[in-house]
């Protein structure tokens, strides 16, 4: 949990959100609660409200499961995620890919 900032402008499910959009390749539970500094029970109850409301999809691949946006975030009417991150004060656009 090394990118938890002291105060936060989103709640879980925004990050993991931004996390997705901007590096789409870390896509396991735990690396997404790793980026956003939370613990993974959070990170896990965001996802799966997520995929249930059709945001995220999910597959499945042997033991594990892995997370994509459903469609961009732009196509949501939402800016970019970059910027989000950093008005939000989240570290995770530099993030080791």
């Amino acid at each position: 949990m090394t990118n938890k900032p002291a105060v936060s402008l989103l709640n879980v499910r925004g990050r993991v959100l931004l996390i997705l959009a901007i590096h789409g390749h870390k896509t396991t539970q735990s690396e997404i609660a790793n980026m956003a500094g939370v613990h993974f029970q959070h990170v896990n109850r965001a996802l799966k409200e997520l995929t249930k409301s059709g945001i995220l999809k999910r597959k499945r691949v042997g033991r594990r499961s892995f997370y994509t946006l459903a469609k961009p975030l732009s196509e949501c009417g939402l800016p970019d995620a970059e910027l989000i991150a950093q008005v939000a004060g989240l570290d995770i656009v530099g993030g080791s890919n």
